[in-house]
């Protein structure tokens, strides 16, 4: 079996919201992965008394996904206060 594959992220935020009590965050981001990959088997040999016919194959897979995620992240601050 051989495998090859890649895989790379990035993301990118940006404030909306930046005051002293409240912040709101925008996080947005893409992801790739690229995976090739071989499998070769060879079955011979006999079982028991019996010899069945000789086997061999090759398998491959060749996949690529691309996504994309998003997120928001809220911030509060509460404050308490005590009036005399």
């Amino acid at each position: 079996m051989l495998p090859r594959s890649w895989q790379a992220a990035s993301a990118v935020t940006y404030r909306i919201v930046a005051d002293r009590d409240l912040k709101v965050d925008l996080l947005a981001g893409a992801r790739a992965l690229d995976l090739r990959q071989k499998l070769r088997w060879a079955l011979a040999g006999n079982v028991g008394p019996v010899a069945p016919p000789d086997r061999a194959g090759t398998r491959e897979l060749d996949e690529q996904n691309w996504d994309a995620t998003g997120a928001a992240s809220v911030w509060l601050k509460f404050v308490r206060r005590q009036f005399d």
